[in-house]
C-alpha cells in the first residue's frame, strides 16, 4: 500500500475513533438530539472524513470500494448548510454509514 494512502486511511480511522468517542453510549436519535455539544463535536470529525474520501478518490481512486460520491456530498451539506443542520441526517450517517466504513477501512 502506498505510504500516503496508509496515512489517509490511518487519518480517516482517527476521525471514527474521534465520532465512537464523543457519541458513547448513545444508542437513539433522541439522546443525541439532546446534546448540541456532541453534535457539535461530531460536525469537525465528519467533515474532515468526507475531506479525506476526497483525496483518496482524486489519488487513489481504485484502492477502496468507498462511497466517495455520497461522503463527499454529505461533507458539502455539513460545510455549506452550516445555518441549518439536519440532526436526523447526522445520526443516521454516525450511527449506520460510519460503522459500514470503519468496517471497509479494517480489511
Amino acid at each position: 500500500m502506498d505510504k500516503s494512502l496508509a496515512i489517509y486511511i490511518s487519518r480517516m480511522k482517527e476521525m471514527i475513533g474521534k465520532i465512537e468517542k464523543y457519541t458513547k453510549g448513545i444508542k437513539t436519535f433522541e439522546q443525541f438530539s439532546k446534546s448540541e455539544e456532541k453534535i457539535d463535536a461530531c460536525l469537525t470529525p465528519l467533515v474532515q472524513i468526507g475531506e479525506i474520501a476526497a483525496k483518496i478518490d482524486k489519488f487513489f481512486p481504485n484502492e477502496l470500494k468507498l462511497p466517495y460520491k455520497d461522503i463527499v456530498w454529505f461533507r458539502n451539506i455539513l460545510v455549506h448548510t452550516y445555518h441549518h443542520i439536519d440532526k436526523e441526517m447526522i445520526w443516521h450517517i454516525i450511527s449506520r454509514s460510519i460503522p459500514k466504513l470503519k468496517k471497509i477501512l479494517n480489511t
